[in-house]
């Protein structure tokens, strides 16, 4: 747990904060406690759900639901407020390590004590299941381990974020390893999912092990798992032996129809379970009454705002007030920025303006190095499965992945002309695969987070550099283009994933996306190489700073990464005598006040973050330098088995290279620089 930082609420509600647990998909995670004692983990819902009225509705009706959970085995909900501009919920707080983190630390647990385990999670899910709700995400995070037994969380409440992804950007909740196939297929679900995911648990808890991902595969591999091949169980021998190795392996058939019910497990566990009351090992019993006696000591900080007043507005409501930072989660987790705006009017930046947020143009800029996942945000130490694990990386994932946004391919949230009929005459129509021509369209997943390239403008639909060349190469290829908003870089790649893995090819990808190896091979992704960035320097106008070798022997400033701060390191190793010296920053306006106090010379930001920024901010003072470092190419994502689209794609785009209308486009949006000679596959 985090103590409480500057801006960040001490009240919610009845409940005085402690202190921060973490923050996820839903949104921010506090320990509070109520008036009469009681400890609670308060989640603050995220900006964007607060805003989405789809959100709100099945919020609504999920929380109602999941009141009527209360059971031995759950973590019950104490209180809510899904009206205010910010809402909330607040659950009991369970004093207790989440499985993922017991068995990363002590390895199997003994038979005994995984039929206690079962036992506790098919009541869990029996209770669950009796009130309508499936759990859709069970797996070891969700699962707390106490003295009196395990605890499952996040049900039916995860459903609401579930729901508000798929009808925004085609996704669902789910965790690799740990979804069910019908789940992976986008199939409608049935309770028999959580007995999937449950034998997945048990096996886990068994060994050590995930069933699934014993070797710690990409992510294409353990989907492709999970559909066509049996789990790995482990020798005969043991750990996992006899009647629990058969509830596992039963529980984990491919077909929902062969798998036990509750009824059925309930009777094979309750026999072997024996008493709760002495299941643990002797040294993590110990240790969690040491956890539990530290739980009661908390006091907190002193109440800086009373009664139901909502927080501060980084967690929904209206746009921060001036110096207010929001956080807007990217391919680097989540970055604080600068403070949103308000919507811009509905315009198209061609010359002087730029449609978006200097905000959007920092995720821009992470994009550039985006081969560090976007995983949840945790303290470190931070044990307490009570945090906001709908961002939890847990055994069994491809590793650094969020496992909680596996995305389906679903309707599109935007998209271009409607009704246009395929154009059998179109130059690059014939390079199409069969089902493209066929049904005359192309999906594009865009990345939304990547303003100038592409971002949303007023009224919902997007726009950018990148939106405007996806519609001209739809053009070329003689199919509609129709567009799915993803403002999430991690959920924008599992798309493109889970789709290839399922056959769905009639699909491309684009949103600043960088090609290296390593996103190639976890994600079994080519790259279309139609643009190319680096990162240059924002630095007063009268500062005679033109170059890097400039501000050798001074001070530059970027966000606390350890990639930037690698790319400053390589840039210095070109001055002759003093190096560049890297300070970090959480927000933009931190690092434009710095530079405006002489603090340090400049700030290293992307290219086409830098160039955004100004357009935004054109009184501030500061120029960006023509020279870029760490330049790398940005691609068109593809699935590596769909050459015929990948060629067809290549074609199109070199077609405008070579007439011109790229350069045009890139013009447009002042950002010539962005622009390569010829288009490439799989260059980074």
């Amino acid at each position: 747990m985090q103590p409480l930082g500057p801006g960040q609420p001490s009240r919610v509600g009845p409940y005085r904060l402690l202190g921060r647990l973490g923050a996820g998909g839903m949104g921010e995670v506090y320990l509070g406690r109520s008036p009469s004692g009681r400890t609670a983990a308060v989640k603050l819902v995220h900006a964007h759900l607060a805003a989405d009225a789809e959100f709100r509705r099945r919020f609504r009706r999920e929380i109602d639901a999941a009141r009527r959970v209360s059971g031995a085995w759950t973590a019950p909900v104490l209180d809510s407020d899904t009206e205010s501009a910010v809402p909330w919920v607040a659950t009991g707080y369970v004093p207790g390590p989440s499985l993922s983190d017991v068995v990363g630390a002590h390895g199997p647990l003994p038979e005994a004590t995984v039929w206690v385990l079962a036992h506790g999670l098919a009541q869990a899910l029996a209770d669950i299941h009796g009130n309508g709700l499936i759990h859709r995400d069970l797996k070891p995070s969700n699962i707390l381990i106490t003295l009196d037994g395990p605890k499952v969380i996040d049900f039916g409440i995860a459903h609401a974020v579930d729901a508000s992804r798929a009808t925004r950007t085609g996704s669902m909740v789910g965790s690799p390893g740990y979804m069910a196939p019908e789940q992976i297929r986008g199939e409608g679900i049935t309770t028999a999912a959580d007995v999937f995911a449950l034998g997945a648990v048990l096996a886990y808890a068994a060994t050590a092990v995930p069933p699934f991902a014993p070797d710690q595969p990409s992510l294409h591999t353990v989907l492709y798992r999970v559909l066509h091949e049996p789990p790995e169980l482990g020798p005969d021998t043991g750990p996992l032996t006899g009647p629990l190795r058969e509830l596992a392996a039963s529980s984990l058939d491919k077909a929902p129809e062969r798998r036990p019910d509750l009824p059925a497990i309930l009777a094979a566990v309750s026999g072997r379970a024996g008493s709760s009351e002495l299941w643990l090992p002797p040294q993590l019993t110990a240790q969690l009454g040491r956890d539990a006696a530290h739980l009661l000591s908390l006091e907190g900080p002193q109440p800086t705002q009373a009664g139901a007043a909502a927080p501060a507005s980084a967690w929904g409501g209206p746009p921060p007030g001036p110096g207010q930072p929001a956080t807007i989660t990217g391919p680097l987790g989540p970055l604080p920025t600068a403070p949103a705006p308000p919507p811009p009017p509905d315009r198209r930046w061609r010359t002087a303006l730029i449609a978006g947020t200097a905000a959007l143009a920092v995720i821009a800029g992470a994009v550039a190095i985006a081969n560090l996942p976007s995983g949840e945000e945790r303290p470190p130490g931070a044990g307490s499965g009570n945090g906001p694990t709908e961002e939890t990386s847990d055994p069994g994932e491809p590793e650094g992945r969020s496992g909680d946004d596996l995305p389906v391919d679903d309707e599109a949230t935007d998209g271009g002309d409607d009704g246009n009929a395929p154009d059998p005459g179109a130059p690059f129509f014939d390079q199409l695969p069969e089902a493209v021509q066929r049904s005359g369209r192309l999906d594009v997943r865009a990345g939304t987070y990547a303003a100038p390239l592409m971002f949303i403008e007023s009224g919902n639909q997007p726009a950018g550099l990148e939106h405007d060349l996806a519609l001209e190469i739809g053009e070329r290829l003689g199919v509609r283009i129709d567009f799915s908003a993803m403002p999430d870089y991690e959920a924008l790649l599992n798309a493109m994933t889970v789709a290839g893995a399922a056959g769905e090819y009639g699909q491309f990808a684009m949103g600043g996306l960088q090609d290296t190896p390593a996103i190639r091979g976890n994600q079994n992704l080519s790259f279309v190489n139609h643009l190319r960035e680096g990162f240059v320097l924002l630095v007063p106008q009268d500062s005679g700073t033109r170059t890097f070798a400039d501000v050798c022997g001074k001070n530059v400033v970027t966000w606390d990464s350890e990639q930037l701060r690698e790319i400053v390191r390589q840039e210095s190793a070109n001055c002759e005598r003093e190096s560049i010296d890297v300070e970090t920053a959480m927000t933009m306006e931190e690092m434009v006040a710095m530079v405006n106090d002489t603090e340090v010379a400049g700030i290293v930001v992307p290219y086409s973050g830098a160039v955004d920024y100004l357009a935004e901010n054109p009184g501030s003072g500061l120029w960006a330098t023509e020279e870029q470092i760490a330049v790398t190419p940005r691609g068109i994502a593809v699935h590596r088995g769909n050459e015929e689209l990948c060629d067809a794609l290549q074609a199109a785009v070199q077609s405008m290279i070579d007439d011109g209308t790229y350069q045009e486009l890139l013009d447009e949006w002042q950002l010539p620089a962005l622009a390569v000679e010829s288009v490439t596959v799989n260059l980074g």
